[in-house]
């Protein structure tokens, strides 16, 4: 399976696989995994919902619905017959954020059938047959995983236990993932730059309304000692 790795707003990066990256509709869903498996054989898997290359926040109608699409995709893929979704090219999403995933499980098996395996093209003279090859090719899902990624174990579908993640070490990034960290870095800046902004705006907006109010009642009072007179 390929890689990806995942970003969090500290900038840390794990290392995750790739599963599978389709269109429904408007929108791309990309669903990927760090090899967590509970002891009862099912895969904690990732998803994010892609729209004109941003990624989108899944709100809980959004996720209900989007439960329902994953379960419509996993019935056509076992039996074949693919018509309501379009497969994606994965090659491009080599980093993405942590931020805005929602999480799911399915069993091993059902995983193993989902996976979505790039096709690869090849310039031969002939074309042989090489079924020993091709079974080599697709290696089960826990020995993809097994030497990159430590399995944990969860309770339930509801309730994970928090994996420690695994940051990679040394990795020579290109240009444009510096630019993409050194982006997201400076955003994250600006964004706490606002929140203290934001929140000296409140105090000087309730200072002002407590000065209004003060105005106000000494401008009762005045109104009332000219009645008076």
């Amino acid at each position: 399976m390929e890689k990806v790795y995942v970003m969090d707003n500290r900038g840390h990066e794990t290392e995750a696989f790739k599963i599978r990256y389709f269109n429904y509709e408007d929108a791309n869903y990309f669903i990927y995994t760090l090899g967590e498996i509970d002891k009862d054989e099912y895969v904690k898997l990732y998803l994010k919902k892609i729209r004109n290359g941003e990624e989108q926040f899944i709100s809980e109608d959004d996720w209900a619905h989007i439960k329902e699409i994953i379960q419509k995709v996993v019935k056509e893929i076992k039996s074949g017959r693919v018509t309501s979704f379009r497969d994606l090219n994965m090659s491009s999403l080599n980093e993405i954020m942590e931020t805005d995933t929602r999480i799911f499980k399915l069993k091993k098996s059902v995983v193993e059938e989902i996976i979505y395996e790039e096709p690869r093209v090849e310039i031969r003279e002939e074309i042989i047959e090489d079924p020993i090859r091709e079974e080599k090719n697709k290696d089960s899902f826990i020995e993809s995983i097994g030497n990159s990624i430590k399995n944990n174990y969860a309770d339930d579908f509801s309730s994970f236990r928090k994996e420690e993640p695994r940051v990679k070490s040394t990795r020579i990034s290109n240009p444009v993932s510096n630019e993409y960290r050194d982006k997201s870095v400076m955003l994250q800046k600006e964004l706490e730059e606002y929140k203290v902004i934001t929140f000296k705006l409140k105090e000087e907006n309730n200072i002002l309304r407590k000065k209004l109010v003060e105005y106000r009642e000494k401008l009762e009072s005045i109104k009332a000692m000219s009645s008076d007179i």
